[in-house]
């Protein structure tokens, strides 16, 4: 059923019952409703709320959780003061139930210095960004305005989220900023 519109006394006397169309899979699922609560009086929509109902298979395979993909370095060399890209190949991940596309990656813990972004407005920091982002080369760290003399190192730490919400373990990767070789000037700008 793809879509259905009833009346809370309608949908409770339908009968309505879950059927388990495409194993094998993990022992979760989840049902999207949208309630919208409206008045008696005209109908007008009052508030609108989505829920997810969550859907226990019995005798399915447990979900298991995303896992840090073999491949990636986990190293990401940054020039100082450069917006350098994240790529597959610093980060990735994987998970047997979701597609990659589908994977979301939360910042567990952000550099001390500078900040994760988006490429579509790198004047904010993000807090989560999923796969195909990545892929796409439109995550970025933006390092710090500010010069230092020497190389420095962060451990930044990710996790990857599946679409049944489960999270890997953390993914930690080794930032390293390299100093500026140059006695040229250089432009910046106060954010």
């Amino acid at each position: 059923m793809r879509l259905l519109k009833a009346n809370c006394a309608d949908l409770l006397e339908m009968g309505i019952r879950y059927e388990h169309l495409s194993p094998p899979s993990p022992n979760a699922d989840y049902i999207p409703l949208q309630v919208e609560y409206r008045s008696q009086d005209n109908r007008k929509q009052l508030q609108v709320q989505n829920i997810w109902i969550p859907v226990n298979i019995s005798g399915a395979v447990p979900n298991t959780p995303p896992r840090a993909a073999f491949m990636p370095m986990f190293i990401l060399e940054i020039d100082q003061f450069i917006l350098t890209p994240l790529t597959t190949a610093t980060l990735d991940a994987e998970d047997d139930e979701t597609p990659k596309n589908k994977l979301v990656f939360k910042i567990s813990k952000p550099p001390p210095e500078g900040y994760i972004t988006h490429v579509d407005d790198q004047t904010k920091a993000i807090t989560s960004f999923t796969w195909q982002d990545l892929h796409d080369l439109k995550i970025a760290y933006q390092p710090p305005n500010t010069s230092h003399p020497d190389r420095r190192n962060y451990e930044v730490e990710f996790q990857a989220i599946d679409s049944y919400f489960l999270s890997s373990t953390p993914i930690m990767v080794h930032f390293s900023i390299r100093t500026a070789e140059t006695n040229s000037p250089r432009v910046s700008w106060n954010m």
